[in-house]
């Protein structure tokens, strides 16, 4: 893989790691919710009030922030989504799809797509080379973004 072919794969693998860590989000937010409504009742029952209205914002103010970081991931995978949408070529479009978007590996596509693993590898190189020199990927606005030091 060129050196341009790398950055346009790390580019798109940009949407499995903001996949990962939505899931990872919302699982936390439902834990989140049920704790709170713990802390709720004990707040009822008076016992250290005070201690447990402070607890209470404090994971409101925490949810609030794995909202927005949801927000951002899913602004992230769209990106990549319309990104891959460029290509007119659907062989090689569904090729990006799977791998950046459902997240398989490039066996489980050519076993999908009915083509052996090198002819899968070919044309995922020919997508990205579509990619690399298309002016939309010239003129994007592609961040490098560590999606696990902006959530933690």
């Amino acid at each position: 893989m060129t050196v341009s072919e790398k950055k346009m794969d790390e580019f798109l693998r940009r949407a499995r790691q903001a996949e990962l860590l939505m899931k990872a989000l919302e699982h936390s937010q439902e834990l989140d919710r049920k704790l709170l409504q713990l802390l709720k009742k004990l707040e009822k029952s008076g016992n250290h009030q005070e201690q447990e209205s402070e607890k209470i914002q404090n994971y409101q103010d925490f949810q609030k922030f794995k909202q927005q970081e949801l927000l951002k991931l899913a602004r992230t995978r769209q990106e990549i989504s319309d990104k891959i949408a460029q290509i007119p070529d659907l062989e090689l479009r569904a090729i990006l799809e799977r791998k950046y978007l459902a997240c398989q590996t490039m066996a489980q596509i050519a076993e999908a797509m009915h083509f052996d693993l090198r002819t899968i590898q070919r044309k995922h190189k020919k997508a990205l080379d579509f990619l690399e020199n298309s002016e939309n990927f010239q003129n994007s606005h592609i961040r490098n973004t560590n999606f696990s030091e902006s959530v933690l």
